[in-house]
């Protein structure tokens, strides 16, 4: 019963110890998970965000919502963990935060981006056309001086929409550059197609046309440094912002790793010094159980001996000597006194015999 009631305290010790090593090391894991998750997300939010500046369409710009919401109740769930990775957490969130500023910021440079596009390239396109329909509309014939100039001058036009329009859709640079050099061109033949004009329909429809020719620079000058301004912030924010976030987990990683290797050896040594206290406890316990054991027997097997002794004594006619034991108070003692009694009834028993004989 004692090694019973000790082995009993020592598991339920030893259980504390473990319960407590395994609710930590669990938490570890846990927490780990959980910054991998957040590491994880964070990348395919920068993904999403590139390719909606790249391809823009309301299917990426709604994953990109759901992420966000994602990642932020990520990011909020860390908030229960211990002081030592909070500060972590909170510097993910604030890197969250600041890639989450970064797109809005992106999103209002892209909407002007489609405003200037529409109203100050396509809305001009659409004013020059107008005014090259005009100024082939004055022309006196087949004949006129103005009409190659003013051809040319239409095809180049029709080109540098062509290479806006790809510019404004892939954001390749030799497009934009095109757009350049022919705007320099149209208005190079401007002053050429003034002096060669037929009537003054014609040269104030030109005169226009060397204005609306200088807004469409314009817009595209625009366009140039709002797609700067776009990269940048892709860059110094989103991009600067993921790298953070990316030195941050791995710091967090390796925190966690470390973390979790101490926990694991301190759950190991509680394992080993529970089986060590079990070990040393059921040796013990062994060493008292034959201690008491070979004492027990003893008590036992010499008192019956001494009976077993003193029956075949009587069986062989040894009458004189008194049966041992008859003292103890249990059942060897009641046993030693019957045989007594047996001995005495035989001895005069023969007693008996003999006189008779006589």
């Amino acid at each position: 019963t004692a090694v019973v009631l000790l082995l009993t305290l020592l598991i339920i010790d030893g259980a504390s110890g473990l319960k407590n090593a395994w609710n930590e090391l669990l938490q570890v894991r846990a927490s780990d998970r959980v910054f991998s998750a957040i590491e994880s997300e964070s990348g395919r939010l920068q993904s999403l965000i590139h390719r909606y500046f790249t391809q823009p369409n309301p299917e990426v710009l709604d994953e990109i919502e759901r992420r966000r919401a994602t990642l932020g109740a990520q990011i909020a769930s860390t908030s229960k963990f211990e002081p030592s990775l909070a500060s972590a957490a909170q510097s993910l969130g604030a890197n969250t935060e600041r890639l989450i500023k970064a797109f809005d910021d992106l999103r209002q440079v892209r909407t002007t981006i489609s405003e200037i596009y529409e109203i100050e390239v396509l809305g001009t396109a659409r004013e020059v056309s107008g005014l090259y329909a005009i100024t082939e509309s004055a022309l006196r014939g087949s004949d006129s001086l103005v009409r190659p100039a003013l051809e040319k001058s239409r095809e180049l036009f029709s080109q540098t929409i062509v290479a806006a329009n790809a510019y404004y859709l892939s954001l390749a640079p030799n497009s934009v550059q095109q757009a350049f050099s022919n705007i320099d061109t149209i208005e190079q033949t401007l002053p050429v197609m003034l002096d060669l004009a037929d009537n003054d329909l014609q040269r104030a429809a030109l005169t226009a046309l060397r204005g609306r020719i200088q807004s469409l620079r314009a817009g595209l000058r625009k366009l140039g440094e709002l797609y700067d301004k776009q990269a940048a912030l892709l860059r110094d924010f989103v991009d600067r912002s993921q790298a953070d976030m990316t030195q941050t987990t791995a710091a967090l990683a390796q925190a966690m790793r470390s973390r979790e290797s101490a926990v694991q050896e301190r759950l190991d040594e509680t394992l080993n010094a529970v089986y060590r206290k079990i070990a040393f406890i059921a040796a013990g316990a062994l060493l008292v159980i034959a201690v008491f054991g070979t004492a027990i027997a003893r008590t036992l097997s010499t008192p019956l001996t001494a009976l077993m002794n003193a029956m075949n004594a009587i069986v062989g006619g040894r009458l004189e000597e008194r049966v041992r034991g008859q003292a103890a108070k249990d059942e060897i003692g009641a046993m030693a006194r019957s045989i007594e009694v047996d001995r005495k009834s035989t001895r005069l028993n023969s007693s008996h015999v003999a006189l008779s004989r006589m």
